[in-house]
């Protein structure tokens, strides 16, 4: 078996993408999160994205989509979902935060140009055509 040495923590681990092993991945994932949450995001959205109902419609959302990136899947591509995207942002339009018509589940690259597009306001073309 290959195996790579992570920068983390210097163990050996299968080798797959990435420099770090599953658990450093994990742990530098948790502190992205939470200096988003302590210095880009407002109070109130960082409280929501915490809340229970959330978690509960990120996660149907993602079996509804077999875990698969649905942007990846329109262009023919199968890629696994890391992310559940607000197509229109909660910002904009606070109460269709829990409207499961208003997500789509992303992988990272999706989700990061999905960002980006709506930033430069090319905005982000709907899979499904809503």
């Amino acid at each position: 078996m290959l195996t790579k040495i992570c920068k983390g923590c210097g163990r050996l681990f299968p080798y797959a993408p990435g420099a770090y092993c599953r658990e450093c991945s994990a742990a530098r994932r948790g502190e992205r999160h939470r200096l988003y949450d302590d210095k880009a995001r407002d109070a109130k959205a960082a409280a929501f994205y915490h809340s229970e109902a959330w978690v509960r419609l990120r996660d149907l959302t993602m079996q509804r989509a077999g875990g698969m990136c649905e942007e990846c899947r329109r262009r023919g591509v199968l890629t696994p979902a890391e992310e559940v995207h607000h197509k229109l942002p909660i910002a904009d339009d606070w109460s269709r935060r829990l409207d499961p018509g208003n997500l789509i589940c992303l992988c990272r690259s999706c989700h990061r140009q999905a960002h980006t597009q709506k930033q430069g306001r090319e905005g982000f073309r709907d899979p499904e055509g809503s």
